[in-house]
């Protein structure tokens, strides 16, 4: 995966979530999404890709999601809600409040779809592990191949996540990266993902 610096990219203001529109002409289109929960902090990555940018595919990004529970070190909202949850859709069973959060992004899904044409993933962190894992969400039968590459945990269920959202939405792959509590990795591990998308 080769990055190229100095990205133009476009900012714009979902409701008070950032999100940062790679508006480059390459043919593939990917969005990462950080901080659904304040309490695992992965800017690192987000940095990185805010930084470097990606030479051959389009990355967009929302550093924060959850900025109050960024600010304050705590997994929910403000109103004490899983912002990471609040996605609902109508095949999923289980239905969950929507947040503020939810709401903003929802708000604007057509941006969102846009800026995730050919892949999603939110980053999150898993403090209890110290190996890389993922769940994705596949519009086909993911090969071994994929599973073992990113450690994938389960894929396709239905979870009111934003990545199952998506997918439902018809992006073709969708993922939730949990990170091990080590940063070492994190961009290598990032970059198996956007590997799947070329």
């Amino acid at each position: 995966m080769n990055c190229s610096a100095k990205t133009k990219l476009e900012l714009v203001d979902l409701n008070g979530i950032k999100l940062y529109i790679d508006k480059s002409d390459k043919e593939k289109r990917v969005l990462l999404a950080s901080t659904f929960h304040g309490d695992e902090d992965c800017l690192d990555v987000i940095f990185h890709y805010l930084r470097e940018g990606n030479k051959d595919i389009a990355i967009s990004l929302i550093p924060i999601v959850n900025k109050y529970g960024i600010d304050n070190s705590i997994r929910e909202n403000r109103q004490g809600d899983n912002i990471n949850c609040s996605f609902n859709h109508p095949k999923c069973k289980k239905t969950m409040p929507l947040t503020v959060e939810s709401i903003s992004i929802l708000d604007n899904l057509s941006l969102i779809k846009y800026c995730a044409r050919d892949g999603y993933s939110s980053l999150h962190v898993d403090k209890n592990t110290d190996q890389h894992y993922s769940h994705i969400w596949m519009q086909e039968t993911p090969s071994q191949f994929i599973l073992d590459d990113l450690n994938v945990k389960d894929y396709n269920l239905c979870y009111n996540t934003l990545e199952d959202y998506l997918w439902h939405e018809g992006i073709p792959l969708t993922a939730c990266l949990e990170y091990s509590k080590s940063r070492e990795g994190r961009i290598e591990f990032t970059n198996k993902f956007l590997d799947y998308i070329l």
